[in-house]
């Protein structure tokens, strides 16, 4: 299906990769074994260390299964004698290409061949991690042409120079960073510890009202944020920083991309390279997925499925009892969950984790295997890392 998978978490050592996805479908031909999907990765590697202020250019593409494999790959439009011709980088995706614009999206060119006994169907599908578009340039039963469009990975650098002015808080400003995360420690007046979580687009805070009626603010710790557009998928927020520069002991200092993950809609593209089809996000038009208007119903065996679905095996989504796919606030068995609306994004897949929903922070369930069923919203009690949350589940 198309739109974007995210939610999908792998960790390698210091780096844990949220993949998504986005794109359109397609399916086969006719030999020993037709190959219905394609699969490659181009985030980074999971060996590496990826460190604050770190940036990763081009990866190499990995195939994720055995029936096929890379040819020979290329890459254009990055920066100038920063090209990849044949498989073999000129400049690989290593750490600090402090030259690199992170800003330049890139396109790979990859040629993929099945292995013995394999075949590429007529209308097979490329799926690629790392990538935000995907298409099929050519395509025959021993021979598969992809294009797919990427920006460089980048970790956001640690905030530095925290200092306090009265009731006010100001550090240095962090280079592409959309907003920053405060968590601001204060005592209440009564004595007990507490903690406030806000977010500012500036890189200064006033804390006054965490010093008034008896309250005394111990200190705070920041974070540098990216922002929610298309490349924000390829910029991790830092960590969470003191003033004194070390990271904050209360937060996981896991880097974290939230990976998109690509599908080509399986059309051929044109040799002016404009799709013969539209590739607009949302469920895939084929494999299941139909549009009808504005809704989307999932079919197998030309039946319309009902409930809880998930046709690929990972993300979940909700059709009503008309086979009409659910998006927004749904209650299901007294439990409120939360259904992508975002068509740019994976629409209608079921989100988890910490989610800011029309401006306030809820905490849906990524737990399988808790008493609460997963991504079932966290209501009235305090969450697993330690925040309380309201009746309606908004984080205070």
């Amino acid at each position: 299906m198309s739109g974007t998978r995210k939610g999908e978490f792998m960790k390698f050592g210091k780096v844990l990769i949220a993949a998504a996805m986005l794109g359109v479908f397609s399916a086969m031909p006719a030999f020993a074994e037709n190959i219905e999907m394609v699969k490659l990765d181009v985030s980074p590697s999971g060996d590496e260390d990826i460190q604050p202020g770190q940036s990763y250019g081009r990866q190499e593409p990995k195939p994720l299964d055995a029936s096929y494999k890379v040819a020979s790959y290329g890459t254009e439009n990055v920066k100038e004698n920063s090209s990849t011709v044949g498989g073999t980088q000129q400049k690989s995706g290593k750490k600090n290409q402090k030259n690199q614009n992170l800003k330049t999206p890139f396109t790979y060119t990859i040629e993929l061949t099945p292995t013995e006994g394999n075949s590429f169907s007529d209308n097979v599908v490329a799926e690629v991690k790392g990538s935000y578009e995907v298409s099929i340039e050519s395509k025959a039963p021993d021979k598969l042409k992809i294009k797919a469009k990427a920006y460089p990975f980048y970790v956001l650098k640690n905030v530095s120079g925290i200092e306090q002015s009265g009731k006010s808080y100001k550090w240095s400003k962090v280079d592409n960073a959309a907003s920053y995360d405060v968590v601001i420690y204060y005592a209440s007046k009564d004595g007990d510890e507490k903690t406030a979580k806000k977010n500012v687009t500036t890189p200064k805070i006033s804390v006054s009202s965490y010093q008034n009626g008896g309250k005394e603010v111990d200190h705070i710790s920041v974070r540098a944020k990216h922002g929610g557009d298309k490349q924000g998928h390829y910029v991790a927020n830092s960590q969470y920083v003191e003033s004194d520069g070390s990271t904050d002991a209360n937060f996981d200092d896991t880097i974290r991309f939230d990976l998109v993950t690509a599908r080509s809609n399986g059309a051929a593209v044109s040799s002016d390279g404009t799709s013969a089809n539209s590739s607009a996000a949302g469920p895939a038009s084929g494999d299941g997925w139909k549009k009808v208007g504005e809704d989307w119903s999932y079919l197998k065996g030309n039946q319309k499925q009902t409930g809880w679905i998930n046709p690929e095996g990972d993300d979940w989504y909700l059709l009503d009892q008309n086979g009409k796919m659910l998006t927004g606030w749904n209650q299901i068995d007294g439990k409120w969950y939360y259904l992508d609306t975002d068509a740019t994004q994976k629409l209608g897949r079921m989100l988890s984790g910490w989610r800011n929903i029309g401006g306030s922070w809820y905490y849906l369930n990524p737990e399988r295997g808790s008493s609460l069923p997963f991504g079932a919203m966290y209501a009235d009690t305090q969450t697993p890392d330690g925040y309380h949350v309201n009746a309606n589940g908004v984080w205070q």
